[in-house]
């Protein structure tokens, strides 16, 4: 038995089976990861899904796929270049039919030998938060139908619906926390280090705002934010961007994955910080999303899967480890970032 994984496949269905082919690709002994986005842009989006389906592939969503899906309950008005139509067009069953088998993908998956996700993974979570914020985040998505997709994905974007909630309401409190994951999950890049007193995505429109309005026992005790756990240090913030994955010391933005440059260039900061906790991720984390990552030497352990297909790149498979990987092993990890197989776009 072999597992793969296949980066962003947008809709390129003609490659994606091509590069089945090309590895051999048995679902009768083989396992099919895919790192999200399977359609958008792409001109054969049912296409994918047919092949994913048919191949038992177990896939992460992407933003791509949010967009669908809230496109196809009516949240949401295609852009002319998403390609949905050939999904969209269907009967009402057979639309239900693909969104209930992309819902049920979720967010993460884990293995012994790897993590896999679309965007990223917060570095300040430890292993047992990230199993445990998963399996609530996939298990809470999969029931979604309508009435939520109008909800939070009414023209908004997750940042500004973030921006709406409060710190007070515990069914607030709970979509806070779904967002926040869905931030990291799903779209984040680069993230900021952030003082209380700085205007904040996650904490609006700053920390200590936050804990004025609150209270600071009340605060503490609600427990509201996944991603700061005191409000009254320095944090790390989205910081939306696409630009390469390049660090800016100055500034103190960072990619997601140089987490540990960035507490150890920002040491005072991080020092007895709770917000800064990093000990480094136990598994080499697998990822899409970011095309700007393709040909930039990453830190070992994580590898980029997004060779921009569908813009004119290649479509790329990994071969997976089937066993814990000894995170020491710097060599064997940046051979794991080697892709295995790729098919040029058509």
């Amino acid at each position: 038995m072999a597992k793969y994984l296949i980066g962003d496949i947008h809709g390129c269905a003609d490659e994606f089976a091509q590069l089945l082919e090309d590895i051999k690709f048995d679902p009768s002994k083989d396992e099919l990861y895919l790192a999200g986005d399977l359609v958008g842009r792409g001109p054969k989006p049912k296409e994918v899904l047919d092949l994913a389906i048919a191949n038992n592939a177990k896939a992460v969503l992407g933003n791509y796929d949010l967009h669908f899906l809230a496109c196809l309950y009516g949240a949401r008005q295609t852009a002319s270049d998403d390609n949905f139509d050939s999904l969209l067009s269907l009967s009402a069953e057979e639309k239900e039919y693909y969104a209930s088998w992309l819902k049920s993908q979720g967010f993460v998956r884990e293995d012994d030998g790897f993590y896999l996700v679309h965007a990223s993974l917060n570095p300040t979570w430890v292993p047992e938060q990230i199993t445990e914020i998963a399996q609530q985040v996939n298990s809470y998505f999969a029931t979604w139908g309508e009435k939520e997709f109008k909800q939070i994905f009414s023209n908004k974007r997750f940042i500004d619906y973030l921006e709406d909630l409060s710190y007070t309401e515990k069914d607030d409190i709970f979509m806070r926390r779904f967002l926040e994951s869905m931030l990291i999950f799903t779209i984040c890049r680069f993230r900021a280090i952030r003082s209380p007193a700085e205007n904040s995505i996650i904490a609006v429109p700053s920390a200590q705002e936050v804990v004025n309005q609150v209270g600071k026992d009340k605060l503490e005790r609600l427990s509201p934010s996944l991603l700061i756990e005191d409000f009254s240090k320095d944090f790390f913030d989205f910081q939306v961007g696409k630009g390469k994955p390049e660090c800016d010391k100055e500034t103190g933005v960072y990619p997601w994955f140089d987490y540990a440059r960035a507490k150890k260039e920002n040491v005072r900061k991080a020092y007895k910080n709770p917000n800064f906790n990093f000990v480094d991720f136990k598994k080499p984390v697998y990822f899409g999303h970011w095309s700007y990552c393709n040909g930039v030497k990453l830190p070992a352990g994580f590898i980029c899967s997004d060779t921009s297909c569908v813009y004119g790149g290649h479509l790329s498979a990994y071969r997976l480890p089937d066993y814990a990987v000894n995170m020491q092993d710097k060599a064997f990890l940046l051979k794991l970032a080697q892709p295995c197989a790729q098919v040029a776009k058509k």
